[in-house]
């Protein structure tokens, strides 16, 4: 009898049994449909027409500054940027729009130097070569276009390149439309 009683389930006497076994079915059916197993749970469709890399090679042909000879120019070395006249009044109304001076930024080189502001003990310390490398990921929001890409200058050249594994930059719904 007791070999049975899971027959009680296939062939129920009530209709709430029944009912219940639809439902139930129902919602093996959801879940299977809407959670694929397997290898195709993360690949794209092909009518989508994208398709990614198997390898990437870097062919960037950016020359790192040297950092070390002593350079001239706006915003060198951690220094002020003075505005006069148009480009003052220019600058203010920046101010307004996107809360910073993008006149004086514009002036700002790409690969500016910039003071070492770390504490003497930081200066000294030296961490292992075989680090494992690192993504950096820029999350931005209608960012002005220059301090975006000094950002970008800043990651690729002060880090070293042996941990640099990429530098992802991630539009958060912007509305200019240089960015798009």
């Amino acid at each position: 009898m007791t070999c049975l009683r899971p027959m009680r389930y296939i062939l129920p006497r009530r209709k709430e049994s029944v009912l219940n076994l639809i439902l139930v079915a129902i919602l093996i059916a959801t879940v299977l449909y809407f959670y694929p197993i397997g290898s195709q749970r993360y690949k794209m469709p092909e009518q989508e027409g994208v398709t990614w890399p198997k390898t990437f090679t870097s062919k960037m042909r950016h020359k790192r500054p040297d950092y070390s000879k002593q350079r001239s120019g706006p915003g060198e070395n951690g220094a002020a940027v003075h505005l006069s006249g148009k480009e003052k009044e220019k600058g203010e109304a920046d101010m307004k729009k996107w809360f910073m001076n993008v006149v004086a930024s514009d002036k700002l080189s790409m690969d500016r130097s910039i003071p070492d502001t770390r504490h003497a003990e930081c200066r000294s310390v030296h961490y292992d070569d075989d680090l494992p490398s690192a993504s950096v990921v820029i999350i931005f929001t209608d960012e002005a276009w220059t301090p975006l890409l000094r950002t970008v200058h800043s990651v690729v050249n002060r880090s070293p390149l042996h941990l640099l594994h990429e530098v992802i930059l991630l539009d958060d719904f912007s509305q200019r439309g240089y960015i798009f």
